[in-house]
């Protein structure tokens, strides 16, 4: 996880969607995010950054995949972990309040 930040291509654009995310723009965000991942693929923080993102833009069918894939890319890691949990009830409370439109 941590250790690809050491990779300065993927901090950058880490940073990139820092400031995104900051200014609400979360198509930016994400795009920044994705590239991200074609670098780190197996980076759980960014994933989990990623479903995030999806979250904000009203995509619960995406952000909880990509949720479930920073949980299985973190079991080694319990704070990424409590994140992930929590993620993961913030986007199923969304699902089941859009009157179960998606179960």
């Amino acid at each position: 996880g941590i250790a690809l930040l050491d990779n300065p291509a993927v901090a950058s654009l880490s940073g990139l969607a820092n400031q995104a995310v900051s200014k609400k723009d979360w198509e930016k965000a994400k795009s920044a995010l994705e590239r991200a991942l074609k670098i780190a693929s197996e980076d759980a923080s960014i994933w989990r950054r990623l479903a995030y993102c999806y979250h904000q833009t009203g995509d619960y069918e995406q952000a909880l995949a990509q949720a479930q894939r920073a949980s299985s890319l973190s079991l080694d890691n319990a704070r990424e972990q409590k994140l992930n949990r929590e993620l993961i009830g913030l986007i199923t409370h969304k699902m089941e309040a859009t009157n179960g439109k998606y179960f």
